[in-house]
């Protein structure tokens, strides 16, 4: 027996602003709902499914809820158990786009008696990752980094989920290496394996509905209703599989913000949201813009701030909440004291506070300071992928050589990435008179003393002497500094056009740990407490929060700081030139980054705070602060 919306509403006690009710009824045809942050998207999902269940009587494994991870799906179910009890839980399916998709492939093996690849990712050699590092260092004779590998997955995920040509694929740039290459290589080794990915499982998936009309008719008499969460976040071939998983019956639910979509490294496609009216027309869209978590005055910036954007839709996000703390802008004097001003923050309060950061190399001058001072901490850094980079692993050598001259090995990891262009039979006789290192023989003065080298590598070799001696003798971020400007490795890193940020990150860490040896020394000792950790609070849950932008996502907190709000981080983007335009590419990327920037800020439900600087390691820069001059007028600023 079927319940009246009121009856409904009474007995579960669901509660629903007007907007919302409209989204929970709204069960025909194709629906775009537009659902600001904090508005209880996930509430109106679940109660829309229960509505469809106890008032229009349908059948639960005629619904479809497709969600962005695993733990998103679990998440929904568990909402809608403790909101509806278990009656209906076992009976529908909450799933994710892949675990569909891997249905779909294995009734396309049953029904044509094909056999399936299997996925990489549970073979015992390393899956995908492995793979990739197995290429890498058979084409290039080198061993690629944790962050090597990971860039090149990033961006074959990006190539298969935006369904890109040969050409498309050929243009992916790749530092010091050819992306098509080892993209080809990796595809024929997957098939010669029989092996497939995740994005593999996305494009088999998707053939399979095109070439097979039985299968994709089986699934639209089995999924009457279809809903979306996290659209936002869908790459352009899984909106193509929705889409063809729609056109049965077309009771489409895609719930999303466009505002919110931040994973355009990971092939998200919001574009599919903007033409939703076209591709379904017609269609129905609607808004949800009551913000239940934020304050008046973090809603009202944020508004002003993302209406900058021109690839959005007209809305208007409203709070009934109180105005609020004005937003704060701190301003300290070098970049580095932003950690320490942390680690005051973090032992003074005992409120909730996240430090919301670029990527995950940020948080480590923020994990050096708390650490000294024995102040608490959840989230951080899992990987080592920071450790594992040649720009870290370079600089940490030449440091290391410096202070270890007569360390043979070491050098000859170094050499030529300082330009010293020392011919093979050169490095002979160096392995000759140096022997293993052991004999305590200086490498350089072993060098200079070779009467065969060439004036020109002798004049190298001499400057590389006098920068070690630069190095041991500097102090602070100079350490670094000296390791990459006095010894030519600058040029090195200029030719890979090398990411600034981790250089930043490492004299950060040496402005907080003085001197050639204690820098080191306390490198080694993040590395170990980092994979200790492995991203937890090393037991009880810190109020003190450390978390990337992206991974907040979807949280909230009662009290967010976002740190590095300069020009070349938050925005990392590069403001063109007086008097010229951004072409349509540098356009769509300054938007995402406002679009980051705009999902850090709506993290927050009581107090939102900016770190500033002007000066970095003792030296005046020109800084602009686009972001957070557009959110608070550029006005007043506190200078700790």
């Amino acid at each position: 027996m079927t319940m009246t919306f009121e009856e409904f509403t009474g007995k579960f006690g669901v509660r629903l602003n007007e907007r919302q009710r409209d989204a929970v009824r709204a069960t025909r045809g194709p629906v775009l709902l537009l659902a600001v942050p904090g508005s209880g998207k996930t509430t109106v999902i679940v109660a829309r499914i229960a509505y469809m269940l106890y008032c229009l009587g349908i059948e639960p494994g005629r619904i479809l809820t497709m969600t962005y991870t695993v733990a998103a799906t679990n998440e929904m179910r568990a909402r809608f158990v403790s909101k509806f009890g278990p009656e209906y839980a076992d009976a529908l399916e909450f799933c994710t786009i892949n675990s569909l998709c891997a249905r779909i492939i294995n009734r396309y093996g049953t029904t044509r008696r094909r056999e399936i690849f299997d996925l990489v990712n549970g073979a015992p050699d390393g899956g995908a990752a492995g793979r990739i590092y197995r290429i890498y260092a058979s084409m290039y004779g080198r061993q690629p980094s944790e962050g090597d590998v990971k860039e090149i997955m990033t961006h074959i995920t990006y190539c298969k989920n935006m369904q890109l040509g040969r050409a498309e694929i050929s243009s992916v740039k790749l530092e010091g290496a050819d992306f098509r290459e080892i993209y080809e290589a990796y595809r024929i080794n997957l098939t010669r394996d029989r092996l497939m990915d995740y994005d593999d499982q996305l494009r088999y998936a998707f053939t399979v509905l095109r070439k097979c009309p039985d299968i994709l008719s089986e699934l639209h008499d089995r999924y009457h209703y279809i809903n979306v969460d996290e659209a936002q976040d869908t790459s352009r071939i899984q909106h193509n599989i929705i889409a063809m998983l729609a056109s049965g019956r077309r009771n489409l639910f895609m719930v999303g913000d466009e505002d919110q979509s931040i994973y355009g490294f990971r092939a998200a496609y919001p574009r599919a949201l903007l033409d939703f009216d076209r591709a379904y027309a017609p269609a129905t869209t609607l808004l949800m813009e009551q913000n239940y978590r934020s304050t008046g005055e973090i809603v009202e910036r944020a508004n002003r701030f993302i209406a900058q954007n021109t690839a959005r839709y007209s809305k208007r996000m409203t709070t009934a909440n109180g105005w609020g703390a004005p937003l704060r802008r701190t301003v300290v004097s070098d970049v580095a004291l932003q950690y320490h001003y942390l680690a005051d923050v973090a032992a003074r309060s005992d409120r909730e506070t996240a430090v919301l950061y670029r990527n995950n190399d940020s948080a480590l001058p923020v994990i050096d300071a708390l650490d000294k001072i024995g102040a608490g901490y959840s989230g951080g850094p899992s990987d080592m992928a920071f450790f594992t980079n040649y720009i870290v692993r370079d600089i940490a050598g030449i440091i290391r050589f410096a202070l270890r001259p007569y360390d043979l090995e070491l050098f000859l990891l170094i050499y030529r990435q300082l330009n010293l262009r020392l011919r093979e039979d050169a490095i002979v006789r160096l392995r000759e008179r140096c022997g293993d290192g052991r004999r305590g023989r200086d490498v350089i003065k072993t060098l200079l003393s070779d009467k065969l080298l060439g004036r020109t590598t002798v004049s190298r070799v001499v400057s590389l002497r006098d920068a070690l001696g630069d190095i041991r003798a500097a102090r602070g971020s100079d350490t670094v500094t000296a390791a990459i400007e006095t010894t030519g490795y600058g040029r090195y890193l200029k030719s890979k056009r090398a990411d600034s940020l981790r250089v930043s990150v490492l004299k950060s860490l040496a402005e907080l740990n003085s001197g050639a040896e204690r820098f080191l020394l306390r490198l080694g000792e993040l590395q170990t407490l980092i994979a200790g950790r492995g991203g937890g609070d090393g037991g009880g849950k810190s109020k003190f929060i450390l978390s990337t932008i992206h991974s907040a996502k979807g949280l909230e907190f009662e009290r967010v700081i976002m740190i590095d709000a300069v020009q070349g981080v938050l925005p990392s983007v590069e403001p063109p030139p007086e008097g010229k335009r951004l072409d349509g590419r540098e356009l769509a990327l300054l938007e995402e980054e406002r679009r980051v920037f705009y999902v850090g800020m709506t993290r927050a439900r009581e107090y939102l705070e900016f770190i500033t600087y002007e000066n970095e390691f003792g030296r005046r820069v020109e800084r602009a602060f686009p972001f957070v001059d557009a959110l608070t007028g550029g006005g007043p600023a506190l200078t700790v």
